[in-house]
């Protein structure tokens, strides 16, 4: 598994929120996580009130950290980009062309999730979350 940073415990009353994300099959490039608030323009990655980001290498696991977060309700999308370039590239239709990921969101059908399909409660303290990588049509 390879980790973006070692961080200290979160601040007192604040959160921090590691998110495991399995089945990553591409061992190249970044994956980029975003972690989003009701309001925010979810689940595009330039509304995104946090991002984090780390390597993919050997393994099937990467781990995303989002540290001193006050506690509340959010939404996380993920995506990796193989080429390189730091956006989620997409292709006809808007269909993704590369893997990506939303916590507590099954695979999409037809349409993006909304922030009610992905939203959960953070509270004060360390979460711990796994959530899987996926591929358009697969």
């Amino acid at each position: 598994m390879w980790v973006l940073g070692l961080s200290a415990a979160p601040d007192p009353g604040l959160a921090e929120l590691r998110l495991t994300v399995t089945e990553v099959r591409h061992h190249q490039g970044f994956i980029y996580g975003g972690l989003f608030r009701e309001g925010d323009a979810f689940p595009k990655s330039e509304g995104r009130w946090r991002f984090t980001r780390a390597e993919a290498g050997p393994g099937n696991q990467v781990l995303l950290v989002f540290s001193n977060i006050p506690p509340g309700t959010y939404a996380i999308g993920f995506f990796q980009d193989l080429d390189g370039n730091r956006i989620h590239d997409r292709g006809f239709l808007t269909v993704p062309k590369e893997p990506f990921g939303f916590y507590r969101h099954q695979k999409p059908r037809f349409r993006e999730p909304d922030f009610r399909d992905c939203c959960f409660e953070l509270k004060a303290g360390i979460t711990n979350a796994v959530s899987p990588m996926q591929e358009w049509g697969k």
